[in-house]
């Protein structure tokens, strides 16, 4: 956490002079409230007033710091989460394509909110309220030593004490820690797919289950947060026991300093006051110095994602298509597809085609650098996929999987993916699927939003949108899957002519139903069994 507190130095600065102005003033209001004692017993009222228009002084600034270091470490807490997240965001398009799906995105979507309000509220308010008590601290200490020696003595001797009890809970605190965010990653993920099928649930009338998955996962995470309540429970209780034995051994030498007429009679409250400042914070801090130390393996978690390699090889220009030497497929102890040797030249139309679950799919991901094979070897341009960039080979490979991926937007922003793509061109690839007369007639036309996972639009109209952002990527290697299933007879029919009829596409496309309407178009079937 260091580091991020590092990054915004300035503006901890200036939190800093306002902590410390706010604990001048509440220092000066506790010595003018010993003047004001020393004058109820000396019977001065003029004295007494006078230093009751310094203490209302007094307290007016320490309201004034107090709100303005709020509102200023506000502001500065939010944008040192927006800069984790931009962080996260960040490595996760520098990290490989394996290392990110390591994790599903429940995992990370807890990272960006979970973890982040996780650090937020023990991380960064830890923080703030740990350098309030230093200087509160200070102050308070700095006051005892000019009141007598010994009340300073007796608080460090009790300080030493109390700051070691954290060391004790650091390591259960941590392994607590982890637990959680990693129970909280699963209940996100959990939760978020039995959410996505909540139609799925209604239509086969199981809303009971629905619930059942859903109690599930929050029994789950209710065990596992108040095991990290009840451990930081304990933080507090040896924190306030060592509190309570420090500040009565600071009440008796304080009034045995007073009987001795060492210190006024007026500032033995002030002197039990400061002693009461210094443990009570002493107290909290530790609570707070294990809190932070607690989200530390969050920060690590977070930043856990490595840059993948710089070695991998770039296309410096497509001169030859694919080529498959002995390739095989497995998931775990099943092979599904073994000794494939084939070749694929550019500008072929190839139909790839076989009974379910014999590798179509996983062959396209192979094709597109998304999945290693895990025998024998995959080429394009005489490279092996593995050891090309995936920067370089989306120069050249476009994929349209069967599922449409549609982000929360507006059409343009799904058809350009935040890329600056001249406005004519997305009408011509919205013509080629058949969209466009449908787009020009909404409201927003390019500007409507699309809704929650494009709910707005029906499925065959979500398929038709992914064609579009295929074709408007311009890659001489396209790669289809089952991407026409959702459309009419008609459409699908149109639209596969015009991409097989393209003279400078590559197209292998997966398909259960060659359509006798294509046939013609296409150079030559792949029939994987």
């Amino acid at each position: 956490m260091k580091n991020i507190i590092k990054q915004f130095w300035k503006e901890h600065i200036v939190i800093v002079g306002l902590i410390a102005g706010a604990v001048v003033a509440s220092t000066a209001t506790a010595f003018i409230t010993g003047e004001i004692m020393n004058a109820i017993i000396q019977a001065d009222a003029s004295l007494m007033m006078r230093q009751m228009v310094l203490l209302f002084v007094s307290l007016m600034l320490y309201v004034f710091f107090v709100i303005a270091k709020v509102r200023y470490a506000n502001g500065v807490r939010e944008k040192m989460l927006y800069t984790l997240r931009t962080n996260v965001a960040h490595d996760m398009t520098q990290t490989s394509f394996e290392t990110f799906h390591q994790k599903d995105a429940g995992a990370y979507a807890s990272w960006l909110s979970n973890d982040m309000n996780e650090l937020d509220t023990r991380g960064f308010e830890s923080f703030y309220h740990l350098a309030e008590g230093l200087i509160s601290v200070i102050f308070s200490a700095i006051s005892l030593f000019f009141m007598h020696w010994s009340l300073l003595g007796v608080s460090i001797v009790a300080l030493g004490v109390m700051v070691q009890l954290p060391k004790l809970f650091k390591r259960t605190i941590q392994d607590a820690t982890v637990h959680l965010t990693q129970e909280q990653e699963r209940f996100i993920s959990k939760v978020t797919d039995t959410l996505t099928f909540y139609n799925t649930f209604l239509t086969y009338r199981a809303l009971n289950f629905f619930e059942q998955k859903i109690d599930q996962s929050a029994k789950n995470i209710k065990d596992v947060s108040l095991q990290y309540r009840q451990t930081m429970s304990l933080v507090a209780l040896a924190g306030a026991v060592g509190n309570v034995v420090s500040q009565m051994a600071i009440i008796v030498l304080a009034g045995y300093l007073s009987n001795q007429h060492l210190i006024s009679a007026g500032f033995l409250l002030p002197a039990i006051q400061f002693s009461s400042s210094i443990f009570n914070t002493v107290g909290n801090m530790s609570q707070n110095l294990a809190a932070i130390q607690g989200v530390e393996p969050i920060i690590e978690k977070i930043h856990s994602l490595t840059p993948a390699s710089k070695n991998k090889r770039k296309i410096e220009a497509l001169q030859s298509g694919y080529d498959f030497d002995q390739l095989e497929l497995s998931y775990g102890e099943q092979t599904i597809l073994k000794n494939f040797a084939e070749q694929i030249k550019l500008g072929e139309k190839i139909a790839l085609m076989g009974p379910s679950g014999c590798g179509k799919s996983s062959l396209l991901k192979v094709l597109a650098g998304q999945l290693k094979a895990s025998g024998g070897k995959a080429r394009l341009n005489q490279q092996n996929i593995d050891e090309i960039s995936l920067n370089s080979l989306y120069d050249y490979v476009t994929l349209v999987e069967q599922t449409p991926a549609i982000i929360e937007g507006s059409i343009r922003e799904n058809l350009t993916l935040g890329q600056e793509i001249p406005e004519e061109r997305l009408w011509d690839a919205l013509a080629q699927v058949q969209l466009k007369d449908i787009i020009e007639a909404l409201p927003a036309q390019l500007d409507e939003t699309v809704g929650v996972r494009g709910d707005k639009f029906s499925g065959g109209q979500l398929q038709r949108l992914a064609l579009a952002r295929g074709f408007l990527a311009d890659c001489p290697i396209l790669l289809l899957d089952e991407s026409t299933s959702s459309l009419d007879e008609a459409t699908a029919i149109a639209i596969e002519k015009y991409l097989l009829m393209h003279p400078d596409w590559t197209v292998v496309m997966v398909t259960h139903h060659l359509r006798d309407q294509v046939k013609p178009y296409i150079d030559r079937i792949i029939q994987l069994s």
